[in-house]
């Protein structure tokens, strides 16, 4: 043999060793040997190097020939040994073979080892190549197992017969059944009964087509059935492998709910988009590459008053009307790649030439090429006039800001003058000569004071007391005053509902808001005309409230007043409820009466809007809010006259102005009451936590310094619970006066007030009869 023979005996005998050695060199073998007689050195010899063959004798002094054989066949199973003995009977070489040595030798006979050491290394070698491909057999078997339980789809073996041979992880999971209940069954147990002949015949036309693979297609949808009986729908391929002259198929299915899910979400997910599309409040138009419309929503229709049958699939230039210059242009952008916003265009539809605002996109495909586009079209015509309402009502915010704190300021003058006023008439009485010039300067300061009333309507913040009221009643009373006021030459008319709802709102004030309307009607019908007044219930839906601006949707009492006077030019109908704006001639109007109806409705929650027409006349409409909880109003105590009314209080009044202040604690003195004075609030709070007996706190609203006047009362309420409050304010505004009743303060005087008006608030608030107290309680 070529190469070295690498031999290890196992003997006691060095002589006999040596014999062995020297014939297996006889034999030609060059040979590496080591000999050992121990189990240790046997142990250590394998483990120190490999090995060709191992002789081994069978009698040994410290151990045996069958355990030096257990060793190498536990360290080295693969490891030729070979028994060389001199006595060894057939039993134990039978035995011995058995327990797997190769061979057996006697001593007697060493020329036959050589050719048995020869043949075993032949067969050592056939067996390390049988055991590799086995192990990569087995290697190769183990991988393809371990693909069959990763493989996410069912995989199921049949062999010729269509019993099933092999039901992977996946398939046990997709058909919820353990591989061992199904191994050897017919495929039919997989299927639901009406399919089973149906797929037999699909396997046996695939086995007899001679193709490798293909999907079996069943008429309708696929199914299959779980252990459970519940069916689902799946999808499968079937391959053929003919292996040693037998057919096997192997089915691979997949399940296929999560896609049809999807489909049907899909489906509807389009549904939905469709009818968001539809309903969409705007135009929604798309295009394909070729110009023809894709999209055609039922608000292009509207606009363009085309319907969608008519052009989708169509060319949109061919089937458009003529004028479309600015949208075809707008498309032919959106085809080169262009994104537009907020693009204005016009178009002559069918309700007249619209105005257009254009947004839109390309439509691109999965190579970056555009496909088409689609465009977002808003009619905004109305939106426009929209705007315009809202710029009015800005304006006439604006303009109500500016006046109210003008009204403000010279409400504190007018308190100043008024008030004085009242103290020289109490003062002055026995002079004649004087009372003349008093009374003018009396006329003309109130006149002054309803001036700024009149701003203060407009600005919204006069100081208003609605309740629940029957319109009709007003208006039919305030109709039977207009035979003196309005003259002969003019008729009125007048109509009331009669199941008419209450109102919530003034009466004052509808009765002045009326008179108002009555005599700018007047006025627009010099040589006489016909004055109707209308009164009706009126639901304002959310349409209406959509295109008017500041107007809730909701139930509205109405009172219209129309006359067939000159009526208002468009260009100045805009601005008719501006303050100081009259349509009047020169010195015949001050132009607040229509700024005071418009800021009184707004004040109240309501709504008005004027109509007009040139030569034909004008209406305007006040809507008041219906009133749902009607509860009667309540009565103010009679009083005496002002001037025997005395009042023992003490009272803290707290001005910022020193000549309002200055005005007012003389007037209270007047009454006999002990005043104490503070010009702010944080000097008000001194008083409040020192020992000093205060009955009413009278206190300005709006004050510098930080803390304004409903914040003192409450700061004051803290301090001395159960303390009367009354404010002031020459604002008096609604909002102030909602605000304040939820803590409790629902006494507002506004400025500026009659000495009347001031005893009447301090009668109401301490009561007639005061207790009489020690001066040195004062």
């Amino acid at each position: 043999m070529s190469g070295q023979l690498r031999v290890l005996v196992i003997d006691d005998s060095t002589d006999d060793t040596e014999l062995l050695l020297r014939q297996l060199r006889r034999d030609g073998f060059d040979l590496a040997a080591e000999r050992t007689e121990t189990v240790e050195g046997l142990k250590a010899a394998l483990e120190a190097q490999d090995w060709d063959v191992v002789l081994c004798d069978y009698r040994l002094p410290g151990f045996s020939g069958m355990d030096a054989l257990a060793v190498v066949q536990e360290a080295r199973p693969d490891l030729p040994f070979i028994f060389v003995s001199g006595v060894m009977g057939e039993d134990v070489a039978v035995a011995a073979m058995k327990a797997g040595a190769q061979d057996y030798i006697t001593k007697s006979s060493l020329r036959r080892l050589g050719p048995a050491i020869a043949r075993e290394l032949r067969d050592a070698i056939l067996r390390r190549q049988h055991a590799r491909a086995e192990a990569r057999r087995s290697a190769m078997e183990a991988r393809y197992r371990q693909i069959l339980s990763l493989a996410p789809d069912a995989i199921v073996t049949l062999d010729e017969a269509f019993r099933i041979t092999l039901f992977n992880l996946a398939a046990e999971r997709l058909f919820e059944c353990p591989a061992v209940d199904l191994i050897g069954q017919s495929i039919d147990v997989l299927l639901p009964p009406e399919l089973a002949p149906v797929m037999r015949r699909q396997l046996i036309a695939f086995f007899t087509s001679g193709e490798g693979s293909a999907q079996i297609a069943l008429p309708g949808q696929l199914r299959f059935q779980r252990s459970s009986l519940t069916v689902f729908p799946a999808e499968a391929y079937v391959s053929r492998l003919i292996e040693e002259g037998r057919t096997i198929f192997t089915l691979i299915i997949r399940d296929t709910t999560d896609r049809e899910t999807m489909i049907a979400t899909m489906q509807q997910t389009n549904q939905a988009l469709d009818a968001v599309v539809q309903s969409s409040p705007v135009a929604i138009l798309g295009i394909d590459s070729l110009r023809r419309v894709i999209v055609w929503n039922k608000n292009a229709e509207k606009i363009f008053g085309i319907p969608a049958a008519s052009i989708v699939g169509q060319p949109y230039v061919s089937l458009l009307r003529d004028g479309t210059e600015d949208l075809n242009e707008t498309f032919q952008r959106l085809l080169a790649g262009q994104v537009l916003r907020d693009v204005e265009a016009s178009y002559p539809g069918i309700d007249g030439s619209p105005n257009l605002r254009i947004s839109g996109a390309p439509l691109y495909d999965a190579e970056g090429r555009v496909r088409g586009a689609v465009c977002i079209v808003e009619d905004t015509t109305e939106g426009k006039v929209m705007q315009r309402q809202l710029e009015h009502a800005q304006r006439m915010e604006t303009v109500g800001q500016l006046t109210g704190g003008l009204a403000h300021d010279f409400n504190n003058l007018l308190a100043v003058v008024i008030g004085n006023l009242d103290l020289l008439q109490t003062h002055i009485r026995d002079v004649p000569a004087a009372q003349e010039p008093l009374e003018l300067a009396m006329k003309a300061s109130l006149g002054g004071a309803a001036l700024i009333r009149q701003l203060l309507a407009f600005s919204r913040r006069q100081a208003l007391s609605p309740r629940s009221f029957d319109l009709g009643a007003v208006v039919t009373a305030t109709r039977e005053l207009f035979g003196r006021t309005l003259g002969e030459q003019i008729e009125v008319k007048c109509e009331v509902a009669t199941d008419l709802w209450p109102a919530l709102a003034d009466p004052s004030q509808v009765e002045s808001a009326i008179a108002n309307l009555a005599i700018n009607a007047r006025d627009a019908m010099p040589e006489g005309g016909l004055l109707t007044l209308e009164v009706a219930n009126v639901h304002l839906d959310q349409d209406y409230a959509t295109s008017n601006i500041d107007v809730a949707p909701g139930d509205y009492v109405m009172v219209a007043v129309s006359d067939t006077g000159r009526g208002i030019p468009p260009e100045l109908l805009g601005r008719v409820f501006e303050p100081f704006f009259s349509t009047k001639e020169h010195g015949k109007g001050s132009g607040l009466g229509l700024s005071m109806v418009y800021g009184f409705a707004k004040q109240s929650r309501g709504h008005v809007k004027i109509y007009s027409e040139v030569d034909h006349g004008t209406t305007v409409r006040l809507y008041l809010p219906r009133a749902i909880d009607v509860t009667a109003p309540m009565a103010l105590p009679a009083l005496d006259e002002p001037g025997a009314v005395t009042l023992d209080a003490d009272i803290l009044v707290v001005e910022d102005n020193p000549d309002v202040r200055k005005v007012v604690c003389q007037l209270l003195r007047d009454l006999g009451c002990n005043v104490v004075e503070a010009a702010n609030a944080a000097a008000a709070l001194t008083i409040l936590e020192s020992d000093r007996h205060i009955d009413l706190l009278f206190t300005d609203i709006v004050m510098p310094g930080g803390m304004a006047g409903t914040e003192l009362a409450r700061a004051a309420r803290r301090l001395r619970p159960g303390l009367k409050t009354l404010l002031t304010s020459g604002f008096a505004e609604g909002s102030i006066r909602a605000a304040n009743r939820a803590d409790g303060f629902d006494d507002i005087l506004s400025k500026p007030y009659r000495r009347q008006d001031l005893i009447r608030k301090m009668v109401e608030i301490l009561g007639r009869d005061q207790p009489v107290r020690s001066a040195e309680r004062r």
